[in-house]
């Protein structure tokens, strides 16, 4: 008999890295998380994923409960963002999704979500889907401030087509919402209100057991170079400004742009790490303190919670959303653009090991609250996601709903592509999303992955 699958999932992907570090992009990062979670919240949810990547570190009972539909992308945030390449045709080989009724959209992409639900829902058989969003990045003057023109109106007009759409923290919420106040009227920043909702990002796991240091001590730059929001350029100034007064520490960093080999206390090129696990190691075994410089902008930095669950403190700024990350009296945050504030927060720690650890001390509690799976499973009501009676769906005495029951029930066992061709599914009024969330309902049919069970 085949396995059970009640619902299915399509996640559309965010990538902005560059193919060579691709697994290092935060999408790349969360979203084995999500898949693993999921997948135990309901074992009855088959999840396709598309990424240019397959993904090496799923956990899932069931072998076949997770499906890589192969994806190239365009390079670069903006032009990643304005390109739907996508046709429907291209996205059809990917998905098949003139034939697969698709019970949940989850985006990670709000600028696509407007084509996604076009094509699902009037050229597929996904008219009665749910979408979800998980948001990576907006863009507005602050955080696309090299941008002469932005994706902002596309990002907002993607949100107002999902259910839910996950920000991952309270501050940019606010701040997006604020930005949206120039072009939509009050109800429809009521129904943005509504639709966002808070979901903090996790830790893959935690350690906080001493280490001892000695030589120069490294300070971590993990985080992108070259892009105005990681404020590099005030990291490097000051850096250069300490050195000048002592020479007691050393500079790494990870990304290819955000090398900083050229200046004296450059302590090693490019962080060298071949995994994951690799580099959470490094970062326990080399690094002594964390900083990040964000000025006027900042989504939560999974780079920072790398460095914070590894037991090492960062310096970061007030004003952003740093204190629901590390609590309003974390003694590391300094008054955001003020070097000297950050220069002495930094040193302060350089001078005292006992401080520092007291911090990371402080940050154990805090962080063993973050792991993936506890942080995802809080994002929101997941039974409430998937009861049944809550998708959208025709009415139980539908011609057409009566006519697959009696179909299902004849044959016992039917894939999906059968009832298309035996009962005439496909015209503008006769989409199978609607019907198969009318025919969940009723427990003498048992969803398989490629069709339906009488098991009555």
């Amino acid at each position: 008999m085949a396995n059970e699958y009640k619902y299915r999932m399509l996640i559309y992907p965010n990538i902005t890295t560059n193919r060579r570090e691709i697994r290092k992009d935060s999408y790349v990062v969360l979203l084995p998380h999500i898949i693993n979670t999921l997948c135990k919240i309901n074992k009855h949810l088959h999840i396709d994923y598309l990424l240019p990547i397959k993904l090496t570190n799923l956990k899932t009972q069931r072998a076949d409960q997770v499906r890589w539909l192969e994806y190239s992308y365009q390079e670069g945030a903006n032009t990643m963002r304005t390109n739907f390449s996508l046709n429907v045709d291209t996205f059809n080989r990917a998905t098949s999704f003139k034939d697969t009724p698709y019970d949940i959209l989850y985006t990670h992409l709000p600028e696509h979500t407007v084509q996604l639900t076009n094509l699902m829902m009037n050229k597929g058989q996904s008219n009665g889907m749910k979408v979800l969003n998980y948001t990576h990045w907006i863009e507005t003057p602050k955080s696309n401030a090299s941008s002469l023109k932005r994706m902002f109106l596309m990002n907002m007009i993607g949100l107002l087509e999902c259910e839910v759409a996950g920000f991952n923290s309270q501050w940019l919420k606010d701040f997006i919402l604020n930005q949206a106040k120039e072009y939509f009227n009050d109800k429809t920043l009521a129904e943005l209100e509504k639709i966002i909702q808070v979901h903090q990002l996790g830790v893959d796991t935690t350690d906080f057991s001493k280490k001892r240091y000695s030589g120069k001590k490294v300070i971590l730059f993990n985080h992108r170079g070259q892009a105005s929001y990681t404020n590099q350029s005030f990291f490097i100034k000051a850096m250069e400004k300490l050195y000048k007064k002592r020479k007691d520490f050393e500079v790494h960093t990870t990304f290819e742009k955000a090398s900083v080999d050229k200046y004296k206390w450059s302590g090693s090129k490019k962080m060298a790490t071949t995994s994951r696990e690799d580099y959470l190691k490094y970062i326990k075994e080399r690094v002594y303190l964390h900083c990040g410089t964000f000025k006027g902008y900042s989504a939560w930095s999974i780079s920072t919670t790398d460095a914070l669950s590894m037991g090492v403190p960062s310096v970061l700024p007030t004003k952003l959303c740093y204190d629901e990350m590390v609590g309003e009296d974390y003694p590391l945050l300094y008054e955001n653009g003020n070097m000297d504030d950050f220069i002495s927060k930094v040193e302060k720690v350089l001078d005292d090991t006992t401080y520092r650890n007291r911090i990371s001390k402080s940050l154990e509690k805090r962080m063993n609250g973050m792991v993936w799976d506890k942080q995802i499973r809080s994002w929101m009501n997941w039974k409430e996601m998937f009861e049944p009676s809550s998708f959208k769906m025709v009415g139980k005495d539908t011609k057409k709903v009566q006519e697959c029951i009696k179909y299902i029930k004849k044959h016992k066992s039917v894939y999906t592509n059968q009832l298309f061709r035996e009962l005439g599914f496909g015209s503008q009024f006769n989409r199978m999303g609607r019907i198969r969330n009318r025919l969940r309902m009723d427990n003498r049919i048992r969803f398989t992955l490629d069709g339906y069970e009488w098991v009555a």
